[in-house]
């Protein structure tokens, strides 16, 4: 799934580096992790365990499987994972560094992802955690390994979604 990506532009309008909120990368996992339980439970009949791999890219050339060896292609833009301030639109710088490359890994229950209740918020908080680590996040902050949730730190494009779905479910 493709982040919301910001761009950071220099005096000469060059861009010097992309970055996209933490919030993105945790509501993109709390959309695409269901999706997938819901295939491999109600359509594939599978059940019990699955083993989940997320990648977080910041070009899909830089992607080690994407077989792209281009020698004239112009090397990545940096890539980072900061927040907006939302008072001034500019970036907060956070992480300590880029990274072109994160991966994550974790064993689910696919019935408690596929449910949408708290499993889902504690799958997605293992796997948000280890692609944030790469940006130096110790954790990121939105979801919990116990299962909260704190809406209110989710980007502005998000929020009110994350808010009503959480209602919904429960989950507040």
């Amino acid at each position: 799934m493709a982040l919301y990506a910001h761009s950071s532009r220099l005096a000469g309008r060059e861009v010097d580096l992309q970055f996209t909120e933490p919030g993105d990368v945790v509501y993109q996992l709390l959309c695409a992790l269901p999706f997938l339980a819901d295939h491999a439970r109600d359509r594939a009949a599978a059940s019990g365990t699955a083993l989940v791999n997320a990648v977080l890219v910041a070009d899909m050339a830089d992607h080690p499987l994407s077989g792209q060896n281009d020698p004239f292609r112009p090397d990545s833009i940096p890539f980072r994972v900061d927040p907006l301030d939302p008072g001034s639109g500019q970036r907060t710088p956070v992480s300590p560094h880029t990274c072109q490359y994160a991966y994550a890994q974790a064993t689910v229950l696919l019935d408690d992802i596929a449910d949408r209740g708290r499993g889902l918020l504690e799958a997605t908080a293992v796997l948000a955690d280890e692609l944030l680590q790469a940006f130096g996040y110790p954790e990121n902050g939105l979801v919990t390994r116990a299962g909260d949730l704190r809406a209110e730190g989710f980007t502005a494009r998000n929020r009110g979604a994350v808010a009503v779905w959480a209602r919904e479910a429960g989950l507040t």
